[in-house]
């Protein structure tokens, strides 16, 4: 194990996995517990057998999510997870999705900024301008 792991098991390392996992189980405590201990709800024929099995791994799931190491390993997976290319690439999709117009036009606007397309005009009146640090009469120069 390294040392990113060494103080988890082999399926609290498979929950961590399941909860930064993009699908039905990112970021469900219950739904990753599942998978990682292999509990199959609907191979289940009783619905009260479901609903226990359910209300195990919701309570299971939410006691590894109050563990400091689980904590910490689903961090650093999720900090694997958006990088530059992962940000671009959602921005881009944003960007070109004809959907949902206020996120495309949030998306151009960030594009914008953080590729200083765009600089915001400033006007100042001259009483707004700061006092200059050289009076510059004293050096010979009129103002």
């Amino acid at each position: 194990m390294n040392e990113e792991t060494k103080n988890i098991n082999t399926e609290q390392e498979l929950f961590c996995r399941a909860y930064t996992r993009t699908g039905t189980t990112f970021g469900n405590a219950t739904l990753s517990y599942s998978e990682a201990y292999g509990h199959d709800f609907e191979a289940l024929e009783s619905t009260e057998k479901k609903d226990r099995l359910k209300h195990y791994c919701a309570v299971s799931g939410s006691r590894l999510m109050r563990n400091d190491d689980i904590i910490k390993r689903i961090q650093d997976l999720l900090n694997e997870l958006i990088d530059e290319k992962a940000v671009d690439s959602e921005l881009a999709w944003l960007i070109v999705q004809k959907e949902d117009l206020s996120a495309k036009l949030g998306a151009i606007r960030e594009y914008n900024r953080v590729n200083n397309r765009v600089t915001k005009n400033m006007k100042l009146a001259f009483d707004q301008l700061p006092e200059p640090i050289v009076d510059l009469t004293t050096l010979g120069i009129p103002h």
